[in-house]
């Protein structure tokens, strides 16, 4: 763990703002806090007909997790 960091993300959806807000932090235990990021951000959804997902928008790479 010397050389990696947990990440702690926190999404929700802001009514008031009309937005979606973002919190990241990422810490070591051998450093403690490395970098963090707080934000908010707009979504636009679209529709998608059947298994048409554009390929720019699927994962880079995908891990079976249980």
């Amino acid at each position: 763990m010397a050389f990696s960091g947990v990440a702690d993300v926190r999404e929700c959806a802001d009514d008031k703002m009309g937005r979606f807000r973002i919190r990241v932090s990422v810490q070591n235990t051998v450093w403690g806090p490395l970098f963090g990021y707080s934000g908010s951000f707009d979504v636009e959804w679209r529709a998608v007909e059947g298994n048409n997902i554009p390929g720019h928008v699927l994962p880079q790479r995908q891990e079976l997790r249980e």
